[in-house]
């Protein structure tokens, strides 16, 4: 089980579980995945497990990824997002931040 996305146990939210390295583009894809399924299950509230999961992508890249392919990206601005990632891992942190640098919680 490298990505799965379920409906949590109370109903309210999705959960998205990933337990392999990524980069900016391949969690580009699971996101997209987990709001398609979000939709379908009128769910607006995420839980991103990413524990044991890296991103690999350089901060070159990720800057890369912040300015030109994510503007690009319809995302639903209502969505509240959490994310758990494994103590210490700051891999993700630059495009958590990006994210809120543009409106996204």
């Amino acid at each position: 089980m490298a990505c799965s996305i379920d409906v949590s146990p109370t109903q309210d939210f999705v959960v998205l579980t990933i337990r392999e390295s990524v980069t900016a583009a391949a969690m580009l894809q699971h996101n997209r995945e987990a709001h398609l399924f979000g939709i379908e299950h009128g769910l607006s509230r995420y839980l991103v497990d990413l524990r044991g999961c890296k991103n690999t992508d350089s901060l070159t890249h990720n800057l890369h990824f912040a300015l030109s392919d994510m503007p690009s990206v319809p995302i639903d601005e209502k969505a509240r997002v959490a994310l758990l990632v494994d103590v210490g891992d700051r891999t993700h942190d630059f495009i958590e931040a990006a994210c809120r640098s543009v409106g996204l919680d």
